[in-house]
């Protein structure tokens, strides 16, 4: 049974997904458990710090656009939260809507610790086809 309330764990996911707008990666940190992980379209991720890195060299190549505006919105779903970020980013006239959505588990103490990653579809496929197009990403 998780012990945290529907409040708290909306409090806590809507600070992550805050830090990650602003790119505040130690705020972020502050809330995964040790043991948290990251499943994603590429494989699972173990442990905060490698989580915090993919998100690090995510916002890595974004800052190869000419522009890109991060916003996010949380809901609850059972045990979980819910965070759907909704990226703006633009490359020349290019303009795109980048949108996912990550399931965040909670462990007793209030820290994440199960953390997957779902792309909606046809986003990220369209994005990176641009991105592979205009040479920012081979």
């Amino acid at each position: 049974m998780n012990a945290m309330n529907r409040p708290m764990r909306l409090a806590v996911a809507c600070a992550f997904a805050d830090a990650l707008d602003r790119r505040d990666y130690d705020a972020a940190r502050e809330l995964l458990a040790e043991e948290c992980v990251y499943d994603h379209s590429a494989g699972r991720i173990h442990g905060a710090d490698h989580i915090i890195h993919s998100y690090e060299l995510i916002a890595s190549l974004r800052e190869r656009l000419d522009q890109a505006k991060y916003t996010s919105a949380v809901h609850s779903e059972g045990d979980a939260a819910v965070v759907t970020f909704s990226d703006r980013v633009a490359l020349g006239q290019f303009g795109h809507l980048c949108s996912c959505q990550e399931r965040l588990l909670f462990d007793r103490d209030g820290y994440i610790r199960s953390i997957a990653h779902q792309e909606l579809p046809g986003r990220q496929e369209r994005l990176d086809q641009r991105l592979e197009e205009s040479g920012v990403i081979a």
